[in-house]
């Protein structure tokens, strides 16, 4: 049904989501039958085949409707998320963060992921200076605020900067002893700051 609207309608995001949504959806319940019966090989090409086409489907309406900026933060993660696999993504996740902070909706999620960009290239000045700039728009200690604040930890506790990266992660401990690895964390920099005040 949606297809023939799309025929007869011509181009319209919310209609060309819809139908992505719906084949995606098509794609998880084959998946979830290959796995429910055992068949893992079928499922895991089943499952490159989906991740294929939400990849080409996000590429594709961006090059329809290049000024939806929440489609550019999709593009982005999909450019991230292979970027292991092939570096030169980064580039091109961070081109498409870049658009897609301009959006309210995304700015902070953009943000983050392009301080992620900046610490894979080793970039880390810049890393921390997207961050920043995120804090600016998270007045509540919710869990994308924990996760910016663990990040600034690590990336100072990477650098020596004991002081620093005890100031985020002790914010996030007060909030949530349980959010990741943070009481561990928290711990080794207390360990860290005394014997470095002993030595």
């Amino acid at each position: 049904t949606i297809a023939r609207a799309r025929e007869v309608i011509g181009q319209d995001p919310e209609l060309d989501r819809r139908y992505a949504a719906v084949k995606i959806e098509k794609f998880d319940a084959d998946i979830a039958a290959l796995r429910e019966a055992g068949d893992e090989e079928n499922a895991a090409a089943m499952q490159a085949e989906r991740d294929q086409y939400v990849f080409d489907d996000i590429a594709e309406r961006v090059q329809r409707y290049p000024n939806d900026q929440h489609l550019r933060f999709q593009l982005g993660e999909q450019y991230w998320k292979y970027s292991d696999q092939d570096p030169s993504l980064v580039d091109e996740a961070l081109q498409q963060f870049q658009i897609s902070q301009r959006s309210p909706k995304d700015r902070v999620a953009s943000l983050y992921l392009m301080a992620k960009c900046f610490v894979k290239k080793d970039m880390t000045d810049m890393a921390v200076e997207q961050l920043k700039s995120s804090l600016e728009l998270l007045p509540g200690m919710d869990k994308q605020k924990m996760d910016v604040y663990y990040m600034l930890g690590e990336l100072y506790e990477k650098e020596g900067r004991l002081d620093d990266a005890s100031k985020y992660f002790k914010e996030i401990y007060r909030a949530d002893v349980t959010y990741k690895d943070i009481a561990d964390r928290v711990q080794r920099i207390y360990a860290a700051q005394k014997e470095k005040g002993n030595a």
